[in-house]
């Protein structure tokens, strides 16, 4: 135990030395295990931070990545519609952001507790926070589809209890049945990642680095076996998956001081040249050359979530800390409020209706968390979980 607490002394993080104290018995050994108790810079804040840009760049992608958006709605905008609509199908960086935070932190959980909890508790607590946000919008996923756009549950379930129970559980895209929103299947990879990270996470402890060969090898193979009716492959989203749970592992946010953190992000910004290179020399919808595509993406969000740990005291970043707390409501909300014809009627410029269509699910969003501490909802979830745990 002394050369663990010798490891241990040069972490600034008191909560966490009190706690490994009096709790001795529980402390992970070897080099490699104390290392998840350093302080990481990529935290919570920060995490909120790159969730803000990733929202934004969500509504924005829903908005405008399709030309038919223009003609529709007459819509206006400063930059020319063709470089608009490459813009929105840029935008789909968000993904892989979203699964690069979610990775992380599910990751970065898993080795804090997995001394304490068997792997089985564990996924089923992840899956328990997970599924209890989804179920308590779901209502208002029901009232914004039938307020704006007048489907009842009958009409968008065609009268199956089987199909609103797959799209109530986030299953309905799995098994290719309707879903109230498109939007819900994100669901079903958010659960893949709560459940594979365990797996990822021993593969990363003996193969390090090496992980993300696999990974690439994987997502070649496995290639057109799993097909998301609205996000594309599932497949796609391995790498970027275990990159994320390679940096929670690795504690690379905490090795990459900021000097190092500015070369590697200029490094990677110039490999998402060169891929974006090739995109440009195919349709977004065919172009996929050996992967290429989606490791792309994956190195981009990185690069937004380095740069966002580089520049986490800046002030200017303080609302997307804020956005970012409400994002997880606002995933389920705007693709409701963005196709609402009053707004589209009332505004014709593609900016304004992008700030309006992020206001109106922020209030909304903030609306719900009332709605959640006026009946302690966050209470119970903690309750189940700690009866779980």
């Amino acid at each position: 135990m002394k050369s663990d607490e010798k490891s241990l002394k040069p972490i600034d993080n008191k909560k966490i030395l009190e706690s490994d104290k009096t709790n001795e018995s529980d402390k992970p050994s070897g080099s490699n295990k104390t290392r998840v108790a350093e302080k990481f810079i990529f935290g919570k804040s920060e995490s909120n931070k790159a969730k803000g840009i990733a929202i934004i760049l969500l509504v924005f992608h829903h908005l405008c990545f399709m030309n038919s958006f223009f003609k529709t709605y007459s819509m206006k905008s400063i930059l020319p519609q063709r470089i608009v609509v490459d813009m929105a199908v840029l935008a789909r960086i968000c993904v892989p952001i979203f699964i690069f935070i979610s990775a992380f932190g599910t990751a970065k959980i898993y080795i804090a507790k997995k001394n304490e909890m068997s792997v089985f508790r564990f996924i089923c607590s992840r899956l328990i926070i997970l599924m209890s946000a989804r179920w308590f919008i779901y209502p208002f996923q029901l009232l914004l589809a039938y307020t704006l756009r007048g489907n009842t549950i009958g009409s968008i379930y065609k009268h199956s209890f089987k199909y609103a129970f797959f799209d109530f559980m986030g299953w309905g895209d799995f098994f290719k049945t309707p879903m109230i929103a498109g939007i819900n299947w994100y669901i079903f990879l958010a659960q893949l990642i709560i459940i594979f990270t365990p797996v990822v996470c021993k593969m990363i402890e003996n193969y390090g680095k090496a992980s993300l060969f696999f990974a690439y090898i994987l997502m070649i193979l496995l290639k057109g076996n799993m097909v998301s009716s609205f996000g594309g492959d599932y497949v796609n989203y391995i790498f970027i998956s275990i990159l994320g749970c390679l940096f929670a592992s690795e504690c690379l946010f905490d090795k990459l001081k900021y000097k190092h953190k500015y070369i590697l992000a200029f490094s990677l910004f110039v490999i998402l040249l060169g891929l974006l290179y090739f995109k440009r020399a195919a349709s977004y919808s065919k172009f996929d050359y050996k992967g290429t595509h989606m490791v792309g993406f994956a190195f981009a969000a990185l690069i937004i979530c380095m740069l966002v740990s580089i520049f986490h005291k800046n002030i200017l970043l303080k609302p997307l800390e804020v956005l970012g707390e409400y994002s997880g409501n606002i995933f389920y909300l705007h693709i409701f409020v963005i196709k609402c014809d009053l707004l589209h009627d009332k505004i014709d410029s593609v900016a304004l209706l992008l700030i309006v269509s992020l206001v109106i699910c922020f209030i909304l969003s903030v609306i719900i968390e009332l709605i959640k501490k006026l009946i302690h909802f966050n209470q119970f979830v903690l309750f189940i979980k700690k009866k779980i745990s």
